[in-house]
């Protein structure tokens, strides 16, 4: 992007490198590597930004009262950046973000009391202008909504709390790095694992842009100015189109971690391509036939997800206590038949989970090729 900033973008890709053919640089995977269904190492190169990267400490104020002196500090921001003006210049992404927590509040994945509600009156104004945020940035993050425990909000990637300004609060790549600008804060985290897929959201106050840092492990540029960018209303109204047609589908079971499912187009599949994170889409996989037992069984889990929202009214009438319910019931013999095909084992036990499942996906279930002898 072209905001007069100066930065360095990662070119060659390590893949194409190795191979000695030419390499358009692209991300999160360059042509050649999608074209040749490979992995797109990128290399990892010092960028030149226009603030400090080094990283920085929570510093308590030195004031015989700290309490009274971040006190003083937050009403000077409010007069600086009244309600009025942030509500005014930051409102897509207000009203955006509040919008998706409300969503997933009724599609029954987030009760209201996880919910943390602005204005924040205990708010960490002073850390946060300690680790370097803008005052602009400050005043925006008081009027967020959080949630009390981070969790999925989006596939792969999970909300993130500055009321608790952490030391991290500016990095991305977790190597002790402020590689968020001082005007840009990030609406979700994900920490980049072998495991970890998804994208860091961040909203850059200067630009009113998002920006979809991938996590995909050596893939990732040493800053989000190499990626493109999308208006915050855009990008966060697709995000809310996402979950209301369930291509992106929030989950929570007893017992179990709330996680966010997909499907293309949905991230992370219309953003970081699958091949370039090592994927196998399985409903592409089932057409060629080149799947395995495990992939159609995750397919219909999908699907079974996708039927049990419709069949109870999504998104019109959804009648999210009784869609509550059955999926609890339905969650309690999944995890019965789950845990004796992992405990208990052999090939009998595994074919009757597969059957559970292809069962509950109804019409759409898929019938796969099965498992090997056990």
């Amino acid at each position: 992007m072209d905001n007069g900033l100066c930065y360095i973008s990662p070119r060659q890709c390590l893949t194409c490198k190795a191979r000695g053919v030419p390499c358009d640089g692209g991300f999160p995977a360059c042509a050649e590597c999608l074209a040749n269904h490979l992995r797109c190492g990128k290399p990892k190169v010092d960028v030149t930004v226009p603030w400090a990267k080094a990283g920085q400490t929570v510093e308590e104020t030195q004031s015989p009262n700290p309490q009274h002196a971040a006190q003083q500090l937050l009403v000077a921001i409010d007069s600086k950046f009244t309600v009025e003006y942030i509500h005014t210049e930051h409102y897509d992404v207000i009203r955006g973000i509040t919008q998706i927590f409300d969503l997933l509040r009724d599609m029954a994945y987030l009760d209201e009391d996880q919910i943390i509600r602005p204005p924040h009156t205990d708010f960490p104004a002073a850390k946060l202008a300690a680790l370097g945020l803008e005052d602009e940035a400050v005043a925006l993050l008081r009027y967020l909504p959080y949630l009390k425990k981070d969790v999925e909000i989006t596939a792969m990637s999970k909300s993130y709390s500055y009321l608790r300004a952490e030391r991290d609060a500016r990095e991305v790549l977790w190597e002790g790095n402020n590689d968020l600008a001082p005007w840009a804060v990030r609406l979700t985290q994900v920490q980049p694992t072998a495991a970890n897929h998804g994208r860091t959201i961040i909203y850059d106050l200067h630009t009113k842009t998002i920006t979809q840092w991938a996590s995909n492990e050596d893939a990732y540029t040493n800053t989000y100015l190499d990626l493109p960018t999308v208006p915050a209303k855009q990008m966060l109204a697709q995000w809310e189109a996402n979950l209301r047609a369930l291509t992106e589908l929030p989950w929570c079971e007893p017992d179990r971690e709330p996680s966010i499912k997909s499907v293309a187009p949905a991230p992370p599949h219309g953003f970081i391509d699958y091949v370039a994170n090592g994927y196998a889409n399985p409903e592409h996989s089932i057409v060629l036939s080149t799947t395995n037992q495990y992939s159609v069984d995750g397919l219909n889990h999908r699907k079974t997800i996708e039927k049990m929202f419709i069949d109870y009214g999504w998104p019109n009438e959804f009648r999210a206590d009784e869609f509550a319910q059955a999926r609890n019931e339905w969650a309690l013999t999944e995890h019965r038949l789950d845990y004796n095909r992992q405990r208990v084992g052999g090939l009998a036990a595994y074919l009757e989970y597969s059957e559970f499942l292809r069962h509950s996906a109804g019409a759409d279930g898929v019938q796969g090729p099965g498992y090997q002898q056990r």
